[in-house]
């Protein structure tokens, strides 16, 4: 198969691999503690709630100049960057943030959410799962 989602280019294969280690280092880590403390144990760490929830916001500003500059998160195209990415922000109503004050983010999030293959992956035993809108 063709590899769709990496490039040989040099500059891109850089970008995409650093937007992958920010990920795997900070979207997906931190985003992941805000909702064990905020979502799922509410009220029993007011510290840490506050804590990866003011984290979480730095992500979404982050995010938000990032794409600002590109289509996507490591370039103009839709990379293994944007995969690895995304499902941590279709838990965006969790958050209690709002991805719709961040106007590149939420056009990100929206462009993503309308792939077929999103689609069909966020609800792969056809239960009737929906991609949250923005909110």
């Amino acid at each position: 198969k063709k590899n769709n989602f990496r490039f040989y280019n040099q500059k891109y294969e850089i970008n995409i691999n650093e937007w992958l280690m920010v990920q795997v280092s900070f979207v997906g880590p931190m985003l992941g503690q805000l909702h064990y403390f905020y979502k799922f144990n509410k009220g029993k760490s007011e510290y840490a709630e506050n804590r990866f929830l003011d984290l979480a916001k730095k992500i979404y500003e982050y995010l938000d100049i990032q794409l600002s500059k590109n289509k996507y998160l490591a370039c103009d195209e839709y990379t293994i960057a944007d995969i690895a990415t995304f499902p941590w922000l279709c838990r965006h109503e969790w958050h209690g943030i709002g991805i719709k004050k961040y106007k590149n983010l939420s056009r990100w999030y929206e462009e993503i959410s309308k792939r077929p293959a999103v689609i069909k992956g966020y609800d792969p035993e056809n239960l009737g799962e929906k991609i949250p809108l923005v909110s």
